[in-house]
């Protein structure tokens, strides 16, 4: 999350460098959860 911390801009579209620096894994599960897991050990879970 640091990478996030330390850019001075606003991300206003998808990036695949940056996306490959922080996520580590998407677990995807039935009914539509998933599970974001960064490579700093957080873990975000989003889902319907």
């Amino acid at each position: 999350m640091k990478v996030l911390r330390d850019r001075d801009w606003l991300i206003d579209e998808f990036d695949g460098e940056l996306w490959n620096m922080v996520v580590e894994a998407v677990k995807v599960y039935e009914g539509g959860k998933m599970v974001f897991a960064f490579k700093d050990g957080m873990e975000v879970e989003w889902g319907m």
